[in-house]
């Protein structure tokens, strides 16, 4: 059973996630769901933007997995978050015919923050997956 604390995040994290998606797909489809851990919690953003165009159809799915470790003090927590992108596309074009495009790409990154009421964990998460994101997109 989720105790009440997260469960309160998670419906704070899925209305967040939701203007997320909305900003950066514009539109889509975005879950957020968390479970209790021994020492912290854990949490996973999914994120789909499916396109269906006329010369162009394709669709990005996001899965992020946070796990967060609060340190004794309550002000710092420990993030570590496993991120991959999976992304597929067709088009269907005179000259070259139908192509089919698919890939996928996992990251990982470890990180403490401060925890506030100016920076909650939800900001936090939001910073890392969007840091992530970014990372994820524009890597060679």
């Amino acid at each position: 059973m989720l105790s009440a604390r997260l469960r309160k995040l998670e419906v704070e994290a899925n209305t967040a996630f939701d203007q997320y998606g909305d900003l950066y797909f514009e539109g889509g489809v975005s879950s957020f769901y968390l479970w209790d851990l021994e020492h912290g919690f854990a949490g996973v953003i999914l994120i789909k933007k499916a396109g269906d165009g006329s010369k162009i159809k394709g669709c990005w799915d996001s899965i992020h997995v946070v796990k967060v470790q609060e340190k004794s003090s309550g002000r710092i927590a420990h993030y570590k978050l496993t991120s991959t992108v999976m992304l597929w596309l067709q088009t269907n074009k005179s000259g070259s015919g139908t192509m089919n495009l698919g890939g996928s790409l996992t990251t990982q990154m470890e990180k403490d923050e401060t925890v506030s009421n100016y920076s909650p964990h939800i900001a936090n998460i939001g910073r890392l997956v969007e840091d992530m994101e970014k990372h994820q997109k524009y890597t060679e």
